[in-house]
């Protein structure tokens, strides 16, 4: 199974600003918030919702890497923790992307993880998730993670004026 951590201090950061961003999606402000998205949106609320709501997103991360992906949310604790899991082709992936917002004294801890692979005999097919990401792909997954966390939070300051 690939895991990869990523972390970011957001000084001014709140957590229930960020969750209530990431849980209500549409696409103009996520294409507001870096020229490298393009959308996030709802496509089909859950009877729990927002658990169960199906998302949809696309983002350049890098000139070389793409993610384009519907996605079904799992877990949604407000204002903590929002995890989603990918889909294609309507079938549900070993691919899950969780966020967690922590309020400190000084702003919010953002730790934003990707998992992808399967537990038990299914890891036998975790080499083809590493086709897809590998190193670079993780490196620029980073990259991306510190640009795109600290861009919203100036536009969350932003609207707070």
């Amino acid at each position: 199974m690939i895991v990869h951590k990523m972390k970011s201090e957001l000084l001014n950061g709140k957590a229930e600003q960020f969750y209530d961003f990431m849980i209500e999606p549409n696409d103009a402000a996520y294409s507001n918030w870096l020229p490298e998205h393009r959308q996030y949106h709802i496509v089909k609320r859950g009877k729990n919702s927002p658990v169960g709501d199906v998302v949809f997103f696309d983002q350049n991360i890098s000139p070389k890497h793409r993610l384009k992906s519907y996605a079904k949310i799992i877990v949604a604790n407000r204002p903590n923790e929002i995890v989603v899991q990918c889909k294609k082709m309507k079938l549900n992936v070993p691919v899950y992307v969780g966020l967690k917002f922590t309020d400190t004294e000084n702003g919010l801890v953002l730790e934003e993880e990707l998992r992808a692979g399967y537990k038990g005999i299914g890891k036998i097919l975790d080499p083809i998730f590493s086709l897809f990401a590998g190193k670079k792909f993780r490196n620029a997954l980073t990259l991306h993670h510190k640009k795109e966390w600290k861009e919203l939070e100036k536009i969350l300051q932003g609207s707070e004026k």
